[in-house]
């Protein structure tokens, strides 16, 4: 069996498949973010075995209804970090647009 920690909540017991697989709980994964084709960071010390979310860029990412900005952990946002997502946003928005045309408007 592996233990895995709910960030402080409480320990829950999941099982290991024949293929050394483990299920995170639906709970774990969506507190922290974690999706299908995600990459995890896997440490060994001791008989310690942690799995750490590694998220490739900082970014918008849906959560419900809601568009929000989200960054790793310890990752610190700055002026020129938000500058760059947004204007990477607005190309590509305006890429999308370019490839459309407008709706004619109605009087």
């Amino acid at each position: 069996m592996a233990m895995v920690l709910f960030n402080g909540m409480k320990d829950v017991l999941v099982p290991i498949d024949g293929a050394g697989r483990i299920v995170l709980p639906k709970e774990v994964r969506v507190d922290l973010g974690i999706k299908s084709g995600d990459l995890l960071a896997v440490s060994v010390h001791g008989s310690l075995v942690t799995l750490a979310p590694r998220k490739a860029a900082a970014g918008f990412v849906r959560k419900g209804k809601a568009l929000v900005f989200a960054t790793h952990q310890g990752v610190t946002l700055d002026q020129d970090t938000v500058n760059a997502v947004l204007e990477e946003g607005r190309e590509a928005g305006c890429s999308r647009a370019m490839g459309k045309p407008r709706p004619a408007k109605r009087d």
